[in-house]
């Protein structure tokens, strides 16, 4: 392919593991020209989708959710304890 955008496809299908040297390797037709008019946001969306950290990354934001409302909790007992209970 003479596309100027050739050494980025590469670059991107390579940042994935997909080795697109290989006979057996697929593009969907369409799905370049989608990829290339991509964000960054949505770009690396995709990566970390297809590398599959995105459901790790995931689970660490609700995890931090999680650990933010008992760190709120735990501060609202110190509070209690210290204004209501302690002398």
């Amino acid at each position: 392919c003479s596309c100027a955008f050739w050494p980025l496809i590469r670059y991107l299908f390579h940042s994935v593991g997909l080795n697109v040297n290989n006979p057996h390797f697929l593009i969907m037709q369409g799905r370049i020209t989608k990829v290339l008019n991509m964000k960054p946001a949505e770009t690396l969306g995709m990566i970390e989708e297809a590398a599959g950290t995105r459901m790790f990354e995931l689970k660490k934001q609700q995890s931090i959710k999680i650990m933010e409302k008992k760190e709120t909790k735990l501060d609202e007992i110190k509070r209690l304890i210290n204004d209501d209970i302690a002398p």
